[in-house]
């Protein structure tokens, strides 16, 4: 009987170890997955659809700026505090070389004439400058949001642009929506 008992308390190790294994299996692998699937869903359903950005006008050249205005036309907001995640990329011939260029700029809030980046100088309704819901405190950035129906003037500095060959730029908000401009 000695035998048997040594048997018995074997295979209760083993059964209270495969559970053991199975509970951390759980836990620790399956449950993140699940959890991050749930995540992946909810973006996908929510988030995407969430700003859409139209052209208004001609985009316009002037010296090594160009002028780009947006609007939101989706049921979602952009914070201030966000807008640096905006991603803006220009594709442009340097004026000299004639080297072809392709660069993501950084958002600032005051521009600078001789430094490459983007700022928002304005945001307006159709109805006229200003906001009327959430107002952006320009050139601060600290409150206020791009609202929907809301129009953002881009404007984009980039020194030695060569303006007499084609530019593209391309402005994807932090959802992934984005606008294509060929200038």
């Amino acid at each position: 009987m000695a035998g048997l008992g040594g048997a018995y308390s074997a295979a209760i190790l083993i059964l209270v170890i495969s559970i053991a294994m199975m509970l951390i299996y759980g836990i620790l692998v399956r449950y993140p997955v699940e959890l991050l699937e749930l995540g992946v869903n909810y973006l996908e359903d929510h988030i995407k659809e969430e700003i859409k950005l139209d052209l208004e006008g001609n985009p316009e050249i002037s010296g090594t700026s160009i002028y780009v205005n947006l609007t939101n036309d989706g049921p979602g907001t952009i914070l201030a505090r966000d807008l640096e995640r905006i991603d803006v990329i220009v594709e442009y011939r340097r004026e000299g070389t004639g080297a072809l260029l392709c660069e993501k700029l950084p958002f600032m809030e005051q521009l600078d004439p001789q430094s490459k980046g983007w700022t928002i100088d304005s945001i307006f309704t159709p109805q006229g400058k200003g906001e009327l819901v959430n107002p952006i405190d320009i050139p601060y950035f600290t409150k206020g949001a791009w609202d929907p129906g809301e129009t953002a003037a881009f404007e984009i500095n980039v020194p030695l642009i060569d303006a007499s060959e084609p530019i593209s730029v391309v402005i994807s908000s932090p959802s992934g929506s984005k606008a294509v401009i060929q200038i």
